[in-house]
C-alpha cells in the first residue's frame, strides 16, 4: 500500500541515515540532520514522504519561510535534500510526491515554492529557472589596494564573538529583500554550515566595526584541506563599504587569491562599490513554482501600493486553471499571463510577456520585483 503523509519525528532518523547514505556525506561533511535542522523536524518543517507498507521510499524536505520585500511579507516553502532509494526509482514515484506537495503547499497557504534542484524531476512539474543576481570575484589585488586606503582603516575587523549574535540579526533585519531571521533561528543557521559542509568548507562569520558599533557583517565559506570549491560569500549584511573592507579583510586574513560573492540585481549601492571586480551574471539558486499568484499578489500589496498607491491599491489579480494569473486595473487593459509568462514578469529584468503599452510604466515600478538569493543562510 502506497501513501503520501507527513513525516513523523520517529521517522526523520531513518530519512537522516538514509539522506547521508545517498548524498555521499562522509567524515569530513556534517550529517544532513546536523546540516538542515529544521528540515528534519517534524516540528518545524512540513517534509512529506512517500511510504510503501511502512517503509520510506521517497522523502522531500520542505521548511516554511518568509520573505521580506519593502513593507511585503511572502509565505513560502523551501524544497530540498530529496531522495528516492535506489530500489524505488523510475517508477514515478518522485513525480506524485511532488504533485502533493503543490497541493500541500496551497493548503499550508504559501504563494510560492522554492526549490534547492533544476533537474528533469522539476521542470516537468512546472518549476522554473528565475531571477538574476551578479556573482563578483574579490580579487587578492583589489583587497591589498582597499587595505592601503583611509576607508579600509575606518572600520575595525575581526570574528564575530557570540555575544555579537543580536547585532548581527539586527542589521540582517534592514535589508530591503531578505528572508525574516529571527533572534531564534539566525544563530542556528550561523551555525549549521548547510551548503558549506556540502563542499567539505568551513563556515565563518567576520564583523565590521565602526565608532565600536557593528556595521556589517559576511559569513564566508573557507577551504580546507579536502575542499571541493572556491571560497565565497554565503551571506552579507550591512553597510557596503564595511562589507567591501570585509572582502579585503578575509582574503588578507585567510591568504586567499580571490573571494567569491553574489548580488542581487536590486542592491544597486553594492554593485557600484565592488564595480572594479570581475562579475558574471547568474540566475538565481534552484527553481521557482508559483503556488498561488492571486495570494501572492496579496501579500505584495504594500510593496505595490509603496511603489505607485493608486495603481497598487486597484489591483486585482486571479487565478487561471493553467497555473496563471489575470491582471485587472480600471482604466487598462486585462492581461492574462500563463504560469512561465508570469515568473519572467517577476523575477526578469527583461521579461519575456509583451504587456500592453498601457502597462508599461506601473510594470517599470513594480518589475522584477527584488527577491533574496536563495542560496545563502536558508538554502536548503
Amino acid at each position: 500500500m502506497t501513501e503520501i503523509r507527513l513525516v513523523k519525528q520517529e521517522e526523520m532518523q531513518a530519512a537522516i541515515a538514509s539522506s547521508d547514505r545517498i548524498f555521499a556525506r562522509d567524515s569530513d561533511m556534517s550529517s544532513m540532520g546536523e546540516a538542515f535542522p529544521f528540515l528534519f523536524s517534524a516540528t518545524t518543517s512540513h517534509s512529506l514522504g512517500l511510504f510503501e507498507d511502512g517503509s520510506l521510499l521517497v522523502f522531500m524536505g520542505l521548511v516554511p519561510a518568509l520573505i521580506r520585500i519593502g513593507g511585503s511579507r511572502v509565505t513560502v516553502f523551501s524544497l530540498g535534500s530529496v531522495f528516492t532509494l535506489p530500489e524505488a526509482r523510475n517508477r514515478g514515484l518522485a513525480s506524485q510526491l511532488l504533485e502533493e506537495i503543490k497541493v500541500y503547499s496551497r493548503q499550508a497557504g504559501v504563494s510560492i515554492l522554492l526549490v534547492s534542484g533544476e533537474g528533469p524531476l522539476y521542470a516537468r512539474s512546472g518549476c522554473r529557472k528565475f531571477g538574476e543576481a551578479y556573482r563578483l570575484a574579490w580579487s587578492r589585488e583589489l583587497s591589498l589596494a582597499s587595505e592601503a586606503t583611509d576607508g579600509y582603516r575606518t572600520y575595525q575587523m575581526n570574528e564575530s564573538r557570540h555575544q555579537d549574535v543580536l547585532h548581527l540579526q539586527r542589521i540582517a533585519a534592514k535589508r530591503y529583500a531578505a528572508y525574516e531571521q529571527s533572534v531564534w533561528d539566525f544563530p542556528l543557521l550561523l551555525n549549521t554550515e548547510a551548503e558549506v559542509s556540502n563542499k567539505k568548507m568551513k563556515q565563518h562569520v567576520y564583523v565590521a566595526r565602526h565608532e565600536k558599533k557593528i556595521v556589517a557583517f559576511v559569513v564566508v565559506a573557507l577551504p580546507t584541506s579536502v575542499s571541493k570549491g572556491e571560497p565565497y560569500v554565503v551571506e552579507w549584511a550591512g553597510r557596503s563599504t564595511a562589507v567591501a573592507a570585509l572582502l579585503s579583510h578575509v582574503v588578507i586574513d585567510n591568504n586567499l587569491d580571490r573571494l567569491n560573492i553574489v548580488v542581487e540585481t536590486h542592491e544597486r549601492e553594492m554593485l557600484a562599490t565592488l564595480c572594479s571586480a570581475k562579475s558574471e551574471k547568474i540566475r538565481n539558486q534552484g527553481t521557482v513554482f508559483l503556488v498561488d499568484p492571486e495570494q501572492l499578489f496579496r501579500q505584495l500589496r504594500p510593496y505595490l501600493e509603496a511603489k505607485d498607491p493608486v495603481a497598487g491599491k486597484n489591483l486585482i489579480v486571479s487565478n487561471t486553471p493553467d497555473g496563471g494569473a489575470t491582471f485587472t486595473i480600471s482604466g487598462l487593459p486585462i492581461v492574462a499571463l500563463s504560469s512561465d509568462e508570469l515568473v519572467s514578469l517577476l523575477f526578469d529584468s527583461q521579461p519575456e510577456p509583451d504587456l500592453p503599452a498601457e502597462w508599461n510604466t506601473v510594470a517599470a515600478l513594480w518589475f522584477p520585483i527584488p527577491f533574496p538569493y536563495t542560496g545563502g543562510l536558508n538554502y536548503v
